[in-house]
């Protein structure tokens, strides 16, 4: 995972910073910065759109950081500093997992910081056609090596002509109890 944490003083911007422009719509249009809740949410209501591992990685960082209620300059700094101390506790913490079969797979034993997202197909849903994508698959280039990602969620979602679309982060667990998927081979490598 790579984050990026802006400078929150004028005292912490390096002498250099590139500031993303427009490009002419070829990979991005502008470049914007919001809370991670906020993008969640624009793409929620299909403003944006955000494939599966980026909808995941925003996700899980928008537990850490982000939201709260304006307050002075000096509030805010301290604020932010407190959700950055969270965060970059949060990518160096080992077990990465809450539930027992979380815990039971190599993957909980990886930090954050050195997960690899990327989406697995397992199966599609009858109940509301989405697909659900495996996240412990660390991607074909990084096959043969330690590299993992995670086991314990999943990301549902619709593929479309616009693209992804009633994007969810749930728990493998309850999507494998609520689609009655067989418990043995949970803790397989998919």
């Amino acid at each position: 995972m790579y984050l990026y944490l802006l400078p929150l003083t004028r005292h912490d911007v390096p002498s250099k910073m590139v500031i993303p422009t427009p490009d002419g719509g070829i990979e991005h249009t502008a470049a914007l910065f919001a809370a991670p809740q906020a993008w969640i949410k624009q793409a929620r209501q299909g403003e944006v759109i955000l494939f599966p591992p980026q909808f995941f990685i925003l996700d899980t960082v928008g537990r850490h950081v982000g939201g709260g209620k304006p307050g002075s300059l000096e509030e805010e700094s301290r604020r932010f500093m407190q959700q950055r101390r969270r965060l970059l506790r949060f990518v160096k913490e080992v077990p990465t997992a809450t539930t027992a079969l979380g815990r039971a797979h190599p993957s909980s034993q990886v930090a954050w910081a050195d997960k690899v997202i990327s989406p697995l197909p397992m199966y599609m849903r009858e109940s509301d056609g989405r697909a659900v994508l495996s996240l412990n698959y660390p991607g074909p280039e990084l096959e043969g090596t330690d590299r993992v990602g995670d086991f314990e969620h999943v990301v549902l979602t619709k593929f479309g002509k616009k693209g992804p679309t009633g994007v969810e982060v749930r728990l493998r667990e309850e999507i494998l109890d609520e689609d009655a998927q067989p418990k043995e081979g949970r803790l397989e490598k998919l």
